[in-house]
């Protein structure tokens, strides 16, 4: 389904009523500012959400329950400042999360613990100022990161085990990678 440019302000759970096919959720140049609970629930067969450039800044803990099979959710472009750690407790086969150009300022410790397969992350614009080592320990198929134009001062990505990772754009004084360190 493309509502792209549809004027779309609310997305609830039975929207999706009788979706239980549905594949790809296109809703980016909205105006939708929240997801509420279970809001996909009835579309399980859901791979692909696209939802940037809307005014999204809630996100209900439970919005994604139900999306075992998502492989790819967009959120970039939206006002997010804060996420549950439960929000992608829901998304066992997700391959690609980004939320680039938001206004996060902290990463809850377990948000990825459930997201075992994620190969892209991006979380580049925005006001991350630390990330916790161990969100790595999870994410063992992680091969692209993004964490640029962010606040962080220093960086421990020991953990990490991805072959692309993108600081660039932040006051880092000191990085730690691959178990080397680096005082810039």
């Amino acid at each position: 389904v493309d509502v792209e440019l549809s004027q779309l302000k609310v997305i609830k759970a039975n929207n999706f009523r009788g979706a239980d096919e549905l594949k790809y959720f296109l809703a980016r140049f909205n105006g939708i500012s929240s997801i509420e609970s279970e809001t996909f629930f009835q579309a399980p067969k859901l791979k692909f959400i696209l939802l940037q450039f809307n005014q999204i800044s809630n996100i209900h803990a439970q919005a994604f329950k139900g999306l075992d099979v998502l492989e790819a959710l967009y959120l970039d472009d939206n006002r997010i400042t804060t996420l549950s750690e439960y929000t992608l407790d829901y998304l066992p086969s997700l391959l690609h999360f980004s939320m680039s150009f938001n206004n996060l300022t902290s990463i809850p410790n377990n948000l990825f613990m459930k997201t075992t397969r994620l190969e892209t992350l991006n979380l580049g614009h925005n006001l991350l100022q630390h990330f916790n080592e161990t969100q790595f320990n999870s994410l063992p198929n992680l091969e692209r990161v993004h964490l640029d134009h962010n606040n962080f001062k220093k960086l421990d990505l020991v953990a990490c085990k991805s072959s692309e990772i993108n600081v660039d754009g932040n006051d880092l004084e000191v990085i730690e990678l691959n178990k080397w360190t680096k005082k810039i």
